[in-house]
């Protein structure tokens, strides 16, 4: 939990019922937002709850379980922090309120994390001086089997979050495989994928939901599901299979 989540009101503001709850990345390496422009924090009262994406200087995709307090009530009072990889830097980086929060019409909490996947509208565009780029939204799944995520980290051992940005090396396990050999009560869906951190010792635990799982600056995912476990492997969801969503909503908002 984050600074002061001893005060009762701030934990239940970060809580997420049935069973999502923000999730941080642990046990990466320290990275600058110069290297991964498009990383934002999106916080509540300057509290970092999630990780999100910039996809255009208005919007920013992230997951549906990190904006929804419950089901269909969305947070209030969300903010979004760019162009820094210091989540207290509010001097050097962009703070931008949350006019409006869109999320997958189908998305349910109690599924197992399908159609996990939220756009904010930013209140004011973001200004290019601020050091942010977006990243790209493709219709074509890369065929890698290793990639990146990024965003700010927790280590469940020692109990320190990090201030600063982190990445992490991952390797990609399609969904077929991931409930057949980890989650073989859950039965996920062709729009979701798992992953184990590369090493091993590292992972994503509570604060990094939203954050992007990346193939160069092409979006492969938005994390969905962390693991504490080392044999589980986390779940994420296939931007690729939600384009025209993304493009319809956009315009939307």
């Amino acid at each position: 939990m984050m600074i002061l989540c001893w005060i009762l009101y701030f934990s239940i503001l970060i809580s997420v019922v049935y069973g999502n709850f923000a999730r941080k990345i642990y046990g990466g390496e320290r990275v600058s937002i110069f290297s991964y422009p498009y990383q934002v924090s999106i916080q509540i009262r300057n509290h970092h709850m999630c990780g999100g994406v910039i996809i255009s200087e208005n919007h920013v995709l992230s997951a549906a379980s990190c904006v929804l307090a419950e089901e269909n009530v969305v947070y209030g009072n969300i903010q979004v922090l760019a162009g820094t990889h210091d989540i207290t830097d509010y001097r050097n980086g962009l703070i931008n309120q949350v006019s409006h929060v869109i999320y997958h019409e189908l998305y349910n909490p109690r599924n197992n994390w399908i159609n996990d996947i939220a756009i904010l509208k930013l209140q004011l565009p973001l200004i290019v001086m601020g050091g942010w780029r977006s990243a790209y939204v493709s219709s074509i799944a890369p065929k890698s089997t290793y990639c990146h995520v990024t965003g700010w980290g927790k280590d469940p051992i020692t109990n320190n979050l990090s201030r600063f940005l982190q990445r992490l090396k991952v390797r990609i396990i399609s969904s077929s495989s991931c409930t057949k050999n980890h989650y073989k009560e859950t039965n996920l869906s062709s729009k979701q994928h798992c992953f184990f951190p590369i090493p091993t010792s590292a992972g994503v635990s509570q604060g990094s939901g939203g954050s992007p799982v990346m193939y160069g600056r092409q979006i492969l995912g938005i994390i969905s599901l962390d693991s504490l476990d080392v044999n589980q492997p986390a779940i994420f969801t296939r931007i690729f299979r939600y384009v025209n969503w993304i493009e319809r909503m956009k315009r939307k908002i």
